[in-house]
């Protein structure tokens, strides 16, 4: 893979070829934009067209050499990427990162610190690190990815050049999905639209335990009047909640579009349209909006940090209550 395949971005792609071809890469950047549109993809492949060792791509990585496959596999001596431990990234992991660059490329034209979710970095880390940054050495590039310049440390941004990441186009997103998932077409066009323009949540559509999810969601909703629901939440889970919140909220927008005879096109899932057209047996288009906007109500709840178990237990009451008081 190099930059020409990183789905969309022309802006980013255009701007980091240009570097590369250049010759004039700076000490740090920082990728900024939405979670899945590319970012820490970008980054890896910058890092390889910089070392890239035969240059037969120009402003890009070929993808063969000794230097390309290494990056690629993780295992070159010149990279370290850093990461957060599910919450934060810490001062020992900022230590490292300067311990890294202390020394001189051992093979690769540069040494290369990759710093995903730059914005979860603690105050100790991020100052840790601003050493490395105001007094780079001249061999050396980091790459820090973040949803925007403002979510990092004002000090730290301030030393990076930004590169802008935005949400594709449903188009390019199927294209993109289209080429990691050959002949799953069908599959493809339901996860693009799906997406909403960021190719990483499209990627979600190829994930088992993603369709699980869904699926969970697809049966609460044909069978709500029967539902365990405090056995239903339990078996979600305050982890599960966010995307089970997410995945009924896509349904029931399905539901409104078969239910008000709107152009199936405009499905987010369209292969569950046989499904989706049982569960319509259980609920009317009035219901449906009323339920939809109960859903949304709950996932900013969530999202708000609200308790997810009891957030999640008390929608699905309001639910039942409703279809089984024939208010749907």
């Amino acid at each position: 893979m190099a930059l020409n395949r990183v789905c969309g971005q022309a802006v980013a792609r255009s701007l980091l070829n240009g570097i590369v071809r250049s010759g004039k890469v700076a000490h740090a950047y920082l990728f900024c934009g939405p979670d899945g549109t590319g970012k820490s993809l970008a980054a890896r492949e910058f890092v390889k067209a910089v070392n890239c060792e035969k240059g037969e791509s120009p402003g890009d990585a070929c993808d063969t050499c000794s230097s390309c496959a290494r990056i690629e596999s993780g295992n070159h001596p010149d990279l370290i990427v850093i990461e957060t431990d599910g919450q934060s990234i810490k001062i020992d992991q900022a230590r490292a990162a300067l311990k890294h660059i202390a020394y001189r490329p051992l093979e690769a034209r540069s040494k290369a610190v990759i710093i995903k979710r730059a914005d979860l970095m603690t105050a100790e880390a991020a100052n840790c690190l601003l050493k490395g940054l105001e007094e780079p050495p001249g061999y050396c590039v980091f790459v820090l990815t973040a949803p925007g310049a403002a979510s990092v440390l004002p000090t730290v941004a301030s030393r990076c050049q930004v590169v802008p990441f935005s949400a594709c186009t449903v188009e390019e997103v199927r294209s993109y999905l289209e080429y990691r998932h050959p002949g799953e077409e069908s599959r493809c066009r339901a996860a693009a639209f799906w997406s909403g323009g960021v190719p990483g949540k499209g990627d979600l559509f190829f994930d088992e335990g993603f369709l699980k999810v869904r699926d969970a969601a697809r049966a609460a909703l044909e069978n709500m009047k029967t539902l365990d629901v405090i056995g239903f939440a339990g078996e979600i889970g305050k982890d599960g909640a966010p995307l089970f919140l997410e995945c009924l909220e896509s349904l029931m927008r399905d539901m409104l579009v078969l239910g008000c005879g709107a152009p199936e096109s405009l499905l987010a899932n369209p292969d569950l349209r046989e499904d989706l057209g049982r569960t319509l047996e259980t609920w009317t288009p009035g219901g449906t909006a009323r339920a939809f906007d109960q859903v949304t109500r709950t996932r900013a709840a969530v999202e708000a940090n609200a308790a997810r178990r009891l957030a999640l237990e008390v929608m699905l009451l309001k639910l039942q209550a409703d279809v089984l008081g024939g208010y749907n």
